[in-house]
């Protein structure tokens, strides 16, 4: 190009040039010239698009985590309850929503690889290994750890080699409080769902779905391995697409009744409340809530539970999954059985309450130290009913005998509701002491207010004719038939009655777990469609109580 230009410049501008140059000759320079220039901007421009070509392919290439499966393992980190923004979609293949990148990551045999098929505004390629690594902890040793913790424990060290790489998640704490709020008497199926909407319907899209990688078939992460999970997962986010969480400013613009619109139920008002408390927070609430990683955990949960909706446990919770509180306990009705049966057994037949709570969580921080809300979720993990035939017989939970195993099936469910109210009575007595609305549908009938019984018989009613079975399992004749015998009598007639209690929950899908969600649940049974009726029932008969004198 130098060349050509050098020669046109000397040619016009020689002082002794007898003749000017012909315009055909002017002209040939030209056309030179500019046919010199655009090759070299199409050379340019190929270069660009090859480097952006290369640059975009290995950013959807896979690429490790560096994380041996004793440092983590998936199926044992992201369908348990912490997170429920994940969906399984392929063997050992989970993909889902971290810092606004849309991210599948995948188990080896030696290793987690991970590639990330989208991002939103401000994810920066060159940040994801560095944002993944901080998503699932890595900076503390696990291995390490599960030593120390098999060293102080038997019951750990006979388990854990069972659940490797079981870690605790690092969330974003806005997401991570909203995904709680949502998760009160729930189950993991249903709360995917919930947090879906909620991305779908206030956050930001990153991933449609004409270009999801993520099959049409994927269940919800966690729920039940059964068609019904998969639909209620297809239901709420039918196109499979990707959103990111949305901010605290996005959430302001839902409103109560457009999130029970969506099934929300009696959440959708703390879910309204929380973000005006957060939003009024000095310097927003998203800085409020990220600074509480900087304070001492008792202060974190009292400061939590200052929130509409919140109690101890969910507190708790949060402060496990998303403020670096390693030593948090989430006491739920699994967690209280676990401490009676290794750790506290002089509670056992105690009424939870409080103080009971605190007592259990400092027998767990004392037997594992300061991470012990991490030694906590292996143990927790092995009590889940869909993880717990990982264990040899004599390690599972009631295991024992087959002899134990009888008697757990015919009593086990009446002891489990009675743990759980109990422990439901903690959280809502918490909410109550602030003056906040009480959430009925979690209490299980403790409160004594006339308009709430009335409105829970009246759901109960619903759920009956709905599934066409007897509130108490068994009939009036059956009672009557026993009154006038003798003591022994009315002990057996007592035993069968609640055999055939337990047995007609069991075959009808009723709920014996209240509290299935506070931090990694998902245990309840209860089928999507009977817990969305029951909470419709429980908004209108509220509704209806509260117009009586």
């Amino acid at each position: 190009m130098a060349t050509w230009y050098s020669h046109l410049h000397r040619t016009l501008a020689r002082p002794c040039l007898t003749a000017k140059p012909s315009k055909p000759y002017i002209l040939f320079l030209t056309q030179s010239l500019a046919r010199q220039r655009l090759h070299t901007a199409r050379h340019k421009l190929v270069m660009a698009l090859a480097a952006a070509a290369s640059a975009s392919a290995h950013s959807m290439a896979w690429q490790s985590l560096g994380a041996a499966p004793a440092e983590l393992t998936l199926e044992f980190t992201l369908p348990t309850g912490q997170s429920f923004r994940w969906r399984q979609t392929g063997q050992a293949e989970f993909t889902g929503v971290v810092d606004n990148r849309v991210v599948k990551v995948q188990q080896t045999p030696g290793d987690v690889r991970y590639q990330v098929i989208a991002r939103g505004n401000n994810a920066a390629s060159s940040e994801d290994a560095a944002v993944l690594r901080n998503y699932f902890n890595l900076q503390a040793c696990l291995k390490q750890l599960s030593q120390e913790w098999s060293s102080r424990d038997a019951r750990y060290k006979s388990i854990h080699s069972y659940f490797p790489g079981a870690r605790v998640l690092r969330q974003d704490p806005v997401e991570c409080l909203f995904e709680f709020i949502c998760s009160s008497n729930n189950h993991i199926s249903r709360i995917h769902g919930m947090v879906e909407r909620l991305c779908r319907d206030y956050g930001t899209p990153i991933l449609h779905a004409s270009t999801s990688q993520a099959p049409a078939s994927a269940a919800a992460v966690g729920g039940k391995d059964t068609v019904a999970a998969a639909e209620e997962e297809q239901k709420a986010v039918p196109d499979l697409a990707f959103y990111s969480f949305p901010t605290l400013e996005q959430l302001s613009a839902a409103s109560e009744a457009a999130l029970r619109g969506e099934g929300f139920g009696y959440r959708a008002k703390f879910i309204t409340g929380t973000v005006q408390a957060l939003l009024a927070k000095p310097g927003g609430g998203r800085q409020w809530l990220y600074s509480l990683r900087n304070v001492p955990y008792k202060e974190a949960s009292e400061a939590l539970c200052e929130l509409p909706g919140i109690g101890p446990k969910v507190a708790a919770c949060i402060c496990l999954f998303a403020l670096d509180k390693h030593e948090a306990i989430p006491v739920d009705t699994h967690v209280w059985q676990l401490a009676v049966r290794y750790y506290t057994p002089h509670l056992k037949g105690k009424t939870m309450n409080k103080k009971i709570m605190v007592a259990v969580e400092d027998a767990f921080i004392e037997r594992f130290g300061p991470w012990a809300g991490w030694a906590h979720n292996t143990l927790f993990i092995s009590e889940l009913a869909t993880q717990r035939e990982r264990l040899p017989e004599h390690l599972r939970p009631g295991g024992k005998s087959k002899a134990s195993k009888s008697r757990k099936v015919a009593k086990g469910n009446t002891e489990e509701v009675s743990d759980q109210s109990e422990m439901m009575k903690v959280e809502q007595a918490a909410v109550q002491k602030r003056g906040l609305d009480v959430d009925i549908d979690a209490v299980d009938g403790c409160t004594k207010s006339r308009p709430v019984k009335r409105a829970r018989r009246v759901a109960k009613h619903k759920q009956t004719e709905m599934h066409g079975i007897d509130n108490t399992g068994s009939t009036g004749e059956h009672s009557d038939a026993v009154a006038d015998e003798g003591p022994g009598v009315v002990k057996k007639a007592k035993r069968q009655k609640s055999a055939s209690k337990a047995k007609s929950k069991q075959s009808s899908g009723v709920v014996n777990s209240r509290d299935a969600a506070g931090a990694q649940l998902g245990i309840c049974t209860r089928p999507s469609s009977m817990a969305a009726a029951a909470d419709a029932a429980l908004d209108h008969a509220l509704q209806d109580a509260s117009t009586r004198p």
